[in-house]
């Protein structure tokens, strides 16, 4: 978030996204434990983390996407 606000601040807007991204992401396979996403998605308050399938892009997971999934689970066992 800081590179963006800098690059803002700096009026460079038209700067390549590689000048602002982050690049040190953890990413998770689509075979990992929601428990271990979920505690990791806390722990950095990350916004996202990336899920890989075969090492390619599968899709996102957030704290929203977890919290769905548990309240759903619990309405349909009850």
């Amino acid at each position: 978030r800081m590179q963006l606000i800098q690059a803002v601040k700096e009026e460079k807007t038209e700067s390549p996204v590689l000048d602002i991204m982050t690049q040190e992401v953890k990413a998770f396979n689509v075979q990992d434990k929601l428990a271990e996403a979920y505690t990791e998605l806390q722990k950095t308050k990350a916004p996202l983390f990336p899920v890989l399938e075969n090492g390619r892009l599968a899709g996102v997971i957030n704290s929203d996407n977890i919290n769905e999934f548990i309240l759903i689970k619990s309405a349909l066992a009850h």
